[in-house]
């Protein structure tokens, strides 16, 4: 399954958790893809926020630790 073009972020300003920004459009199996991957890199998610847009556009925000608890 080919994935259209994502635009990911990172921002460390939070002190305790790495914010991760991801933005494109919309497709089948996306946020399972994404949870997948950070799974599969050990990672934590602590919350998300996912939203589409009308325009079938994604906007989600995922703060996440790593195994013990730390900021990556």
């Amino acid at each position: 399954m080919s994935m259209l073009p994502l635009k990911i972020d990172f921002n460390k300003a939070d002190p305790n958790v790495t914010l991760v920004s991801i933005s494109g459009p919309d497709q089948a199996d996306l946020l399972m893809q994404l949870t997948g991957a950070f799974n599969s890199l050990q990672l934590i998610v602590v919350a998300a926020e996912t939203i589409t847009t009308p325009e079938g556009r994604v906007k989600d925000l995922f703060k996440i630790t790593d195994q013990q608890h730390q900021k990556v």
